[in-house]
């Protein structure tokens, strides 16, 4: 049993850290370049983070590669072609997506015996994954309506310009910190603001205790 896990572990060793790396490029680096080059960063992040996230998963891994070859495929044509309603399919598929991946590594930490490196790196994919959930989720929301939220204090025009935006927002309300740049303005952007708002700490509060009580347990 032993020797058939450890594949597993070494691959994880590998793709874990590069997970962390290209959500946090996702996250805090493609903003900083030109609004020009973000549709083609951004693409090729998710390209890589589909690749990275479905190396992670011990089950049924060649069905799940194809899938992320499906949603990628969609993801570069809707991209090249411009088109909305692939481009919509396409997002909501990335949406689901990250939702599992959220839900598998709060999964393998509830199951690890032990606090290790690997856990910790779980930890920190999942939280962020968890922020990119939301922002994903705003940027839907605003195509339904861009009437939901004020961009007034960001740009001229008060709409929202790039999904860069939507990751700031999602993940200044995930942090509860709330600048308030930008403004929910329906019920319903309310309630994806409370929700996105109430799950960040709750995140956190499960996760640390499972973290503090597995080292607790590993040092009795």
């Amino acid at each position: 049993m032993l020797k058939s896990d450890a594949p597993e572990t070494r691959l994880n060793k590998v793709w874990n850290p590069l997970m962390l790396a290209l959500v946090c490029i996702i996250v805090f680096v493609i903003s900083v370049f030109p609004e020009a080059w973000h549709e083609l960063m951004y693409s090729v992040a998710y390209t890589l983070l589909f690749i990275s996230a479905v190396m992670t998963i011990s089950r049924k891994r060649g069905l799940w590669l194809i899938l992320v070859i499906i949603a990628v495929g969609m993801e570069w044509i809707s991209s090249i072609l411009d088109l909305i309603l692939l481009d919509a399919i396409s997002t909501v598929l990335n949406f689901l997506f990250f939702v599992f991946m959220t839900g598998y590594y709060i999964h393998l930490i509830a199951r690890a015996s032990k606090v290790t490196p690997r856990v910790i790196f779980q930890a920190i994919i999942g939280y962020l994954l968890l922020g990119l959930v939301f922002s994903i989720l705003i940027g839907l929301a605003i195509e339904i309506n861009p009437a939901m939220f004020s961009f007034e204090l960001m740009t001229d025009a008060g709409s929202p310009g790039h999904f860069s935006d939507y990751i700031y927002f999602g993940f200044v309300t995930f942090t509860t910190t709330g600048y308030g740049d930008i403004v929910p303005l329906t019920p319903f952007a309310r309630s994806i603001s409370i929700l996105v708002s109430v799950c960040g700490p709750l995140y956190l509060a499960i996760i640390i205790a499972m973290l503090v009580g597995k080292f607790a347990s590993q040092r009795d």
